[in-house]
């Protein structure tokens, strides 16, 4: 069975490290949310809001969507 994720908006409130951070979902629960290692260039700074996805298996970590920039 495959781990099925949703998808959720937070707003990243300390920075842990280049690839995790402490975010809070939209009811107040605090996660740790983190990229892969690929996406390390992709910075959040304390007050971001990021779209995460969540594991239904587990609520108290969820995995950073990557920022698609664009270019003007």
């Amino acid at each position: 069975m495959s781990d099925i994720r949703i998808e959720s908006k937070v707003v990243i409130r300390e920075v842990l490290s280049e690839r995790a951070c402490r975010a809070s979902l939209p009811n107040g629960k605090i996660i740790t949310a983190y990229i892969k290692k690929r996406d390390v260039n992709t910075p959040f700074t304390p007050g971001d809001e990021r779209i995460v996805h969540l594991s239904l298996c587990n609520f108290s970590e969820g995995l950073l969507h990557p920022v698609v920039r664009q270019h003007t």
